[in-house]
């Protein structure tokens, strides 16, 4: 089983150039995402898989897969710190 990330229902956002804005409107908590964080929610907000996404930000950001993989990882677990995306299970 893979673990899929959900945005929460409250959660809005709002894409700048070169950056995102994440707004909870539950708490007014807002989370600023900068290139590469930005590009990657970008991606999934498009529905792309996990290793689209990797394969992608290796050519984009001209970084590693192992590094690629742990940008991914390192976003969505301090969403999922701030409780603005839902961890669940994936097929």
């Amino acid at each position: 089983m893979s673990v899929v990330f959900r945005p929460v229902p409250e959660l809005r956002y709002l894409a700048e150039p070169g950056r995102t804005l994440l707004i909870d409107t539950r708490n007014g908590r807002v989370e600023h995402l900068e290139y590469p964080e930005a590009a990657i929610w970008d991606m999934v907000t498009r529905g792309y898989h996990h290793r689209r996404i990797a394969t992608l930000l290796q050519t984009i950001a001209h970084v590693t897969a192992a590094h690629a993989d742990q940008l991914i990882a390192d976003l969505f677990d301090r969403l999922a710190r701030t409780q603005m995306v839902s961890k669940e299970r994936g097929r």
